[in-house]
């Protein structure tokens, strides 16, 4: 016999149970899609690390601004330092400009024992044995006037310029050595220079420098021997300068 108050109330908790079921799988599909959700959120939680291209490409990019740079520092330091030349020559008179606009090769003359100046040199030893300095000598180092006073060395006085070179000014240094035996200020009424010591183991040097040119715009100097040898510098132009060389046998 079948309990018919069973049966009757099967029904309800068939239908009580399906929507329990519904919930369950409601909430159940809703936390799968929030972690679904949450994983691809966490997926994308960082930044693509960007792309630069060739690495070879920036790194020859960079070294070439470096070299830039550097050669534009090296360019700023030669200008400063040529314009302190051009500022430093412009601030001197244009007759001691320490160069000249065309350069010349130098020439050497050989003095020969007809070029000595006989009466220079011996007031010049008789002076130096009473233990005084002469003029001519007031310059010279002592081993120079050792060697003059020892006759190892004599004295010799040159024509440097001609004197039909009307309204020129030139300036003659003259050195030995490396030392400084004095300065001539040449003209056509003074185309002597200042007597000066020559050995044959010490060149004397002459360094000519135009102050004035005269009306032909040009000047030469030169130094001749007596034996009719002779060496001149080419013509030159107001600031410009030249330089000749003598030696004794």
């Amino acid at each position: 016999m079948s309990d018919s108050s069973h049966d009757q109330n099967e029904p309800e908790l068939h239908r009580a149970a399906d929507p329990a079921r519904e919930r369950f799988g409601r909430s159940t599909a809703g936390r799968s899609a929030s972690a679904h959700g949450e994983v691809r959120a966490r997926g994308k939680s960082y930044t693509d690390r960007p792309q630069f291209g060739d690495t070879n490409k920036v790194a020859r990019d960079s070294r070439k601004k470096t070299l830039s740079g550097w050669l534009l520092v090296a360019l700023i330091a030669a200008t400063l330092t040529v314009s302190g030349l051009i500022w430093e020559q412009e601030s001197l008179p244009h007759w001691m400009h320490p160069w000249s606009a065309a350069p010349q090769q130098q020439q050497t003359l050989t003095l020969t024992g007809a070029d000595i100046d006989y009466a220079a040199t011996a007031a010049a030893r008789a002076a130096l044995a009473r233990g005084e300095i002469p003029p001519i000598l007031a310059h010279a180092d002592a081993e120079t006037r050792g060697k003059i006073l020892s006759g190892e060395e004599n004295l010799y006085t040159k024509r440097l310029v001609e004197e039909t070179q009307r309204g020129i000014v030139v300036h003659a240094r003259v050195s030995s050595g490396g030392v400084f035996l004095g300065e001539d200020i040449l003209t056509a009424e003074r185309p002597q220079g200042t007597t000066f010591p020559a050995g044959a183991g010490a060149p004397t040097h002459f360094h000519f420098t135009v102050e004035q040119a005269g009306p032909n715009g040009v000047v030469s100097c030169y130094i001749n021997s007596v034996n009719g040898a002779s060496v001149g510098t080419r013509p030159m132009a107001a600031g410009e300068s030249a330089d000749l060389e003598v030696i004794t046998r």
